[in-house]
């Protein structure tokens, strides 16, 4: 065969591998939407007893009611029902992530 053929194919082999690496790599450390089998508030409270209970998790600041904001102003979609944000924190992570080049 060629050399710059067995080259060519070689570098589109090595930049679609490295792209199905990259993606099964990003996959796994993404945050993943799942719905729960449990109510909104039931939910909500888990979230609330768990981030505590986790070591150097807190929240520095009360949850925030965004479905009570939006339906003030006209803005919450029909399909949306309640949405509420939490503000999570972990010291050690964000130093880690603050302190990145």
């Amino acid at each position: 065969m060629n050399l710059p053929i067995v080259l060519i194919v070689g570098f589109v082999a090595g930049v679609v591998i490295t792209i199905v690496a990259m993606v099964m790599m990003m996959r796994s450390k993404m945050v993943v939407a799942d719905r729960s089998s449990k109510s909104f508030e039931a939910t909500c409270e888990a979230i609330e007893n768990v981030v505590p209970a986790a070591e150097g998790w807190s929240f520095p600041m009360e949850s925030f009611d965004m479905s009570a904001k939006l339906s003030a102003k006209g803005g919450l979609p029909d399909k949306i029902k309640q949405i509420r944000l939490y503000f999570m924190c972990n010291p050690g992570v964000a130093n880690v992530v603050l302190g990145a080049e």
